[in-house]
């Protein structure tokens, strides 16, 4: 009896392995018949490989339906990578438009290159004799900035006061030099009640 299931459970290797009847068949005589077995386990092995027929033979009907639906998938799944590839790019290359356009507003904004004047105003509009007041300024590309009437020393700055204590309504007068021959300058009067 041990014989006879080491003999069935060879005969069951061999079908998995080659799955074809005839094949199946001379296989199992060749390798069983020498240990002694015999037709019993060639018999069983022949009726489980002929059960296994059907399904081979459905797999075969319907191999070529699911290649090609396998293939349709594929190609259905490289559409929609490169459409979200082209989306994005789309995106990003607006944004570069749309980030260039506000690099060319400030650009222009702070003078261009040239020497610009952009901001100068007291704060308060009108001081009070005897209190302090600022005056600010913003200019853009100067090397050298200052303002009259013996206001602290300044600096070039985007955003930038000083400190004063007017005593009466003074005009002051803003001058800035780029170091290339340019030279700028905005007044301002400031009223002091």
């Amino acid at each position: 009896m041990q014989t006879q299931d080491t003999g069935f459970s060879l005969c069951l290797e061999i079908v998995k392995s080659t799955q074809a009847k005839g094949l199946l068949h001379k296989a199992c005589k060749r390798l069983i018949l020498p240990c002694g077995v015999g037709a019993f386990a060639c018999s069983r092995g022949r009726a489980y490989a002929e059960g296994m027929a059907q399904p081979v033979e459905l797999i075969r009907r319907v191999l070529p339906y699911t290649t090609v639906a396998a293939c349709l998938a594929l190609v259905y799944l490289a559409w929609v990578f490169y459409s979200r590839y082209a989306t994005n790019r789309e995106l990003q290359r607006e944004a570069e438009q749309k980030s260039a356009a506000e690099n060319r507003r400030i650009y222009e904004m702070y003078g261009s290159g040239q020497l610009k004047i952009m901001l100068f105003y007291a704060n308060p509009a009108v001081a009070t004799r005897g209190e302090s007041a600022q005056l600010c300024y913003s200019v853009s590309n100067a090397t050298k900035v200052a303002i009259d009437h013996g206001v602290e020393p300044i600096w070039p700055s985007l955003s930038h006061c000083a400190e004063i204590h007017p005593v009466r309504t003074t005009l002051y007068t803003l001058s800035a030099d780029d170091g290339k021959g340019h030279h700028a300058t905005q007044s301002l009067n400031l009223v002091v009640r």
